[in-house]
């Protein structure tokens, strides 16, 4: 071999040798933690320590040392990942996998742990492949040669090997570049250390400094290891120096009147658990003195009160009524119709109504009720040949009823609004025919809509004659619901009515009449004017107090960011009735941020084998809590109003709940959670079974006396048989059992089939064992859920539909010693038919199932009946 040959051999081996070491270099370089730091986080990259997958399908063979990866659900194939993070400290931030497929990845792919850390590159095969852990963490689709980047923080942490694993998404088999390939994967990770926080970006005060108005800090941003934790101190500073203000510690603070002519500031603290750091804010502008806040305003409201000569058997105390309007003087007097019996005409408002409410017509703000529009063709009645379109009632009031037509005296619109202190007011007319409906797209409908629209910001009152709930003999004016859907989302506080002769204040209640504490406009019903008085026929859901046998009107004080009612009896009456109370508006939500005080001292404890009660200590706010909600392990199990108790019947033997309780004011601010509590109820009795009866014998075997009862087998719940209980007047349809001893507390379960109603329907019954009838259950005659206290003569209605054509199941519990009734529908507390009442002193000794009532119509069937001493196993 010659010299030259050699030299250029030995060259080429030098220059591989080389470029092996350079190769070397970098894989090494690749696999090492390259730390970057900025802004106290430090970022590192980290190749593959080893990477490999797994296919069932060849569930023996090693696919190690390949420059492609693999993942398929079916067959499984999988593919595994080490990085090694021994050489990172700190507190893992965020961990982004930057992956390449090689193939079209339309699903995505899941990121899961891995816990083993004994495979290996050249020995893992579906056999011996490590257990994989839950979806840490997913991509989105991918494209050939287009890294994806993948966060998988929740799986990775700093100070060890990182195992991770991916599964496909889809049936349609992946490759993946591998570590052996030009774009082999990487870990990118960032980790702070641990140190105390250091605030790069000082604190910031958000808001109007303006008394009332509430500031919100922003901690600004800090440096350091995780967790930190931030606290808040607001301070007052004048052109020399600023000073702490006491108590002023929350992220919120809201202005008041003793920092008028300073500015604010915050001081943040920010704490971790290697040290604290401060930092204070720039000084908020100087707070401006505030205007004065409109005066407290009086009104004082009832309907129904002047009596005609036609108006026979009445009590006629109008005059009565009115001397309290005299003698208190409010600022504004609401008559909410039906001013003057019988028929609205002028000489009836001038020879009644003005001798008695007349006296303050000049503060008189109106609406008519239906006896204004009175008329008939019949000689026989009192309105005979009347003229029609109220032309009594506007031509007595005058532009004071009809402001939006000046000078209209007959067929006016009846409608309008005004501002009487810092509240905005609005009259309606609810004898909608006479106004072209109360639907949207009315005249009136669109004149309301406009009205609450132009007044967003201000405490609202509304009020008209027929109330679209009520107990009474009148019933709900259905015709007003979309009105009082509009007043509602507007955010209208309270609704004034007339029409039924009695007292009764709701809840704050929902357009579909379900309660809501926290957004609902409260309804009075004040026909309590002077006529005469009518008893009520039910127990309307939502109602709160009622009063049926007392003259005297509502009496409202409107202050800035709320009201008091009083009802106030006329002068000598021995009734006894009373109702007041206070509430915060709604419409000062725009303008409060300010969350209330969590709820102290909440306590659960069990009542037996399936309910908990609870009880707290109540929450503060600047304007008042309206409602509580409460979460049951984590979900919203139910909101109620300013209470500081709730029983949940809904538990179950043997059963530990956990409970949190969170305040609401009227705004809609949630306050934190109070500390949670839990309970566990006792067990089930044993044997609680009183009666389990599914009609499966065909025949009434279980049962004393039946009764017009019938077994049939075309409508059925389960198995072959159900009775069928079909009632009209004078005829009864229901079967009865007696215990074999008396009882204090039952649970009574079945499953019930409506076919038709055209009146009111009884299910089941409970009897004392005096014989005496109960409690009861059963639907209105517009088919809501219903129950009675048949002791006390007081049917509760609730506002849950039952659905004709469908099974649906219900369980009536009654406990005499504790006064508590609960009432479910298809596991479902029933609003409003749960409550603690007197169920008399007595035991419960029988039970009817069907229509026991002689004066019922309708149609439907029973099955699976359950009576026991606890509820259906």
């Amino acid at each position: 071999m010659s010299g030259r040959h050699a030299r250029h051999r030995a060259r080429t081996r030098l220059l591989r040798g080389l470029g092996l070491l350079a190769g070397l270099l970098l894989g090494l370089l690749a696999m090492s933690p390259a730390p970057a730091a900025t802004g106290g986080v430090v970022t590192t990259g980290v190749a593959p320590l080893l990477d490999s997958y797994v296919d069932a399908s060849v569930p023996t063979a090693n696919y190690g040392g390949l420059t492609r990866l693999r993942i398929d659900s079916s067959p499984d194939a999988r593919s595994y990942l080490r990085f090694d993070l021994s050489g990172v400290t700190g507190t893992v931030t965020r961990a982004i996998l930057r992956i390449t497929p090689t193939s079209s990845l339309s699903a995505g792919l899941d990121v899961r742990s891995v816990v083993d850390d004994t495979w290996t590159e050249r020995g893992i095969t579906f056999n011996n492949a490590p257990a994989i852990g839950p979806v840490g963490a997913t991509s989105g689709a991918g494209t050939s040669g287009t890294a994806l980047a993948v966060d998988v923080t929740s799986i990775v942490t700093a100070g060890g090997h990182v195992n991770l694993v991916l599964t496909a998404r889809s049936s349609t088999a992946v490759s993946l570049a591998s570590r052996e390939s030009t774009t082999p994967p990487s870990l990118t990770v960032d980790t702070t250390t641990n140190v105390s926080p250091q605030n790069s970006v000082a604190p910031a005060v958000t808001g109007t400094a303006e008394v009332g108005k509430t500031l919100v800090a922003d901690p600004g941003s800090w440096d350091g290891a995780p967790t930190i934790t931030y606290g808040y101190q607001w301070q007052r500073c004048d052109s020399a120096s600023c000073a702490t203000i006491a108590l002023a510690t929350r992220q919120s603070y809201q202005v008041v009147s003793a920092d008028v002519g300073t500015s604010l500031r915050v001081v943040v603290t920010a704490t971790n658990s290697y040290g604290s750091g401060t930092a204070t804010s720039a000084s908020a502008a100087v707070v401006p003195v505030p205007p004065p806040p409109p005066d407290d305003k009086v009104i004082m409201a009832a309907g129904d009160m002047s009596c005609g000569a036609a108006s026979t058997g009445s009590a006629c105390v109008q005059q009565q009524t009115s001397d309290l309007l005299v003698s208190a003087n409010p600022d504004g007097v609401l008559a909410l119709g039906d001013n003057q019996y019988e028929c609205g005409d002028l000489s009836e408002f001038q020879s009644s109504y003005a001798p008695s409410w007349g006296r303050v017509l000049a503060k008189t703000y109106p609406v008519p009720g239906n006896h204004e529009y009175a008329t008939s063709t019949s000689s026989s009645n009192n309105c005979y040949n009347r003229a029609g379109g109220a032309p009594g009632y506007y031509t007595y009031f005058g532009d004071r009823s009809t402001p939006l037509q000046v000078g209209c005296m007959v067929n006016c619109k009846g409608y309008y609004s005004y501002d009487l202190g810092g509240w905005h007011l609005i009259a309606l007319n609810s004898n909608c025919s006479k106004v072209g409906g109360c639907n949207a797209g009315n005249p009136q409908y669109t004149w309301l809509k406009a009205d609450l629209a132009a007044h967003p910001n201000q405490c609202t009152l509304a009020y008209y004659h027929h109330p679209r709930w009520t107990s009474g003999q009148e019933l709900d004016t259905a015709a007003m619901g979309p009105v009082v859907q509009a007043l509602y989302d507007a955010g209208v506080d309270v609704i004034l009515n007339g029409h039924d002769h009695d007292y009764e204040r709701f809840a704050p209640m929902a357009p579909d009449g379900s309660v809501d504490p926290v957004r609902g406009t409260r309804e009075f019903v004040v026909g309590t004017g002077g006529r005469n008085t009518s008893s009520f026929i039910a127990s309307r859901f939502g109602s709160e107090v009622r009063d049926s046998s007392t003259f005297g009107v509502l009496k409202m004080v409107l202050h800035h960011n709320s009201y008091d009612w009083q009802f106030v009896p006329v002068t000598g009456s021995t009734s006894g009735f009373a109702d007041s109370g206070a509430q915060p508006c709604h419409q000062v939500a725009a303008a409060d941020t300010v969350k209330p005080s969590a709820p102290t001292q909440l306590v659960a404890a069990a009542a037996g084998s399936d309910r908990i009660d609870l009880s707290w200590k109540a929450a503060s706010d600047n304007l008042g809590v309206v409602a509580y909600r409460i979460y049951r392990d984590g979900s919203l199990l139910t909101t109620v109003g300013n209470v500081l108790g709730y029983g949940d019947p809904t538990v179950g033997a043997s059963t530990t709940r956990s409970y949190v309780v969170a305040a609401v004011d009227a705004s809609g601010n949630e306050s934190l959670a109070s500390t949670s509590a839990a309970a566990t109820t006792g067990p089930a009795p044993a044997s609680p079974s009183l009666i389990v009866d599914g009609f499966e014998t065909g025949g009434f075997s279980q049962w004393n006396t039946i009764t017009g009862l019938q077994l049939q087998q075309a409508v059925v719940s389960a198995g072959q048989w159900a009775a069928r209980s079909t009632v009209s007047t004078g005829v009864a349809s229901n079967a009865l059992k007696y215990f074999s001893s008396t009882r204090s507390e039952v649970w009574l379960q079945e499953r019930v089939y409506v076919s038709a109603q055209s009146t009111a329907l009884t299910f089941a019954r409970l009897r004392n064992d005096a014989g005496a009838a109960a409690v009861s259950l059963g639907l209105s005659n517009k088919g809501f859920a219903t129950y009675t206290n048949e002791l006390a003569g007081g049917m509760r209605l609730s506002n849950v539909s039952v659905s004709k054509g469908v099974w649906h199941t219900f369980v009536l519990h009654a406990n005499l010693a504790s006064g508590q009734v609960d009432v479910t529908l298809d596991g479902t507390a029933v609003p409003g038919l749960s409550n603690i009442e007197s169920l008399g002193t007595s035991p419960f000794a029988r039970v009817h199932i069907g229509d026991p009532s002689t004066s019922h119509n309708g149609d439907f069937y029973v099955d699976d009946v359950y009576v026991g001493t606890a509820p259906k196993p």
